[in-house]
C-alpha cells in the first residue's frame, strides 16, 4: 500500500485545529446551556443570552483573525531567522492584546447594559 504523502503535515495541522475546534464546541455548549437555564426564567432573558452570544462570537472571530495575522508575520520572521523582528512582533502582539482586552472590558462594563436597553429594548 502506498504511503500518504502529506501525513506529517496533516498531523501538524490537526495539532493546531483540534484545540481550536474544541474551543468552538465549548463556546457553543456554554451558549446552549446558558439559553436553557435562562429560558426557564424569562423570554427576555433568553433573547438577551442569544444577542450577547452572537456579539461575543463576532468579537472573538475578529480577535482570532488578528491573532492569525500576527502568527503569520511571526512565522515569517522565524523562517527568515530575524530575531529582532520576532521580539518586536511578540511585544506588539502582547501589548495589543492587553490594550484591546482592557478596552473591550471597560466598554462592556460601562456601556453594555445601555447598549442592550437602547438597541434591543431589553430591560
Amino acid at each position: 500500500m502506498k504511503k500518504f504523502k502529506y501525513k506529517n503535515q496533516l498531523k501538524e495541522i490537526n495539532l493546531i485545529a483540534i484545540p481550536i475546534f474544541s474551543t468552538y464546541l465549548l463556546e457553543l455548549l456554554f451558549t446552549v446551556i446558558d439559553q436553557a437555564i435562562i429560558g426557564h426564567t424569562s423570554v427576555e432573558g433568553f433573547a438577551a443570552v442569544g444577542i450577547v452570544a452572537s456579539l461575543i462570537y463576532g468579537i472573538t472571530g475578529a480577535l482570532g483573525m488578528i491573532s492569525g495575522a500576527f502568527n503569520i508575520l511571526f512565522a515569517k520572521s522565524i523562517g527568515g531567522k530575524n530575531i529582532e523582528k520576532q521580539k518586536r512582533l511578540f511585544g506588539t502582539a502582547i501589548t495589543f492584546s492587553l490594550l484591546l482586552g482592557v478596552l473591550i472590558e471597560i466598554v462592556t462594563l460601562c456601556f453594555g447594559k445601555k447598549f442592550l436597553i437602547h438597541f434591543y429594548t431589553l430591560s
